[in-house]
């Protein structure tokens, strides 16, 4: 709980400038309680860790601690199962759409613009692809391009080539 005092009045005064909500103390901890990784992403936007709008969602799902992840995790991949099947309304409630139109507004820094129910699909539908990008680069599966490998000099001698015999074709 001192992470909930130290920020307590700091999270109330975000939320109420950008979202335009009051919140009281017990709301403060009972966002700890039940939303955990939406209060990390507040944390953060606080501590002015998220400042690089182009960057913040690549920061905010690398620096997340394990245990936060999985939890996103699993809010990714409940989506994937079932955002289509939920009704809008319980599918804007959960957590994983507040994180998603959390990340959004730091990005493009516009929390007044209204978005239709299919914008806050698609918010969701990025949130969760990119969650699962950034499983697949905690688990060692991404093998990186050299930058500049593209740019290298082709010719008779690099990069290697196979031989290739010569076949007869029948016609």
């Amino acid at each position: 709980m001192n992470q909930v005092t130290q920020h307590s009045e700091k999270i109330r005064r975000y939320v109420a400038e950008v979202f335009g909500l009051e919140m009281s103390d017990e709301s403060v901890e009972n966002l700890v309680r039940t939303d955990p990784a939406l209060f990390h992403l507040l944390s953060q936007q606080i501590e002015g860790k998220l400042s690089d709008a182009r960057t913040v969602t690549d920061k905010f799902l690398r620096k997340l601690p394990n245990d936060l992840f999985d939890y996103l995790l699993v809010g990714a991949l409940s989506f994937f199962r079932r955002g289509r099947q939920m009704s809008v309304e319980a599918l804007l409630s959960t957590e994983f759409s507040v994180i998603a139109l959390g990340l959004v507004i730091a990005e493009q820094g516009d929390p007044d613009r209204p978005r239709t129910d299919e914008e806050h699909y698609a918010l969701m539908d990025r949130l969760s692809r990119l969650v699962m990008i950034e499983e697949q680069r905690r688990a060692g599966v991404f093998a990186w391009v050299a930058p500049y490998s593209l740019l290298a000099r082709v010719d008779d001698t690099f990069p290697r080539r196979l031989p290739v015999r010569d076949r007869q074709t029948a016609h």
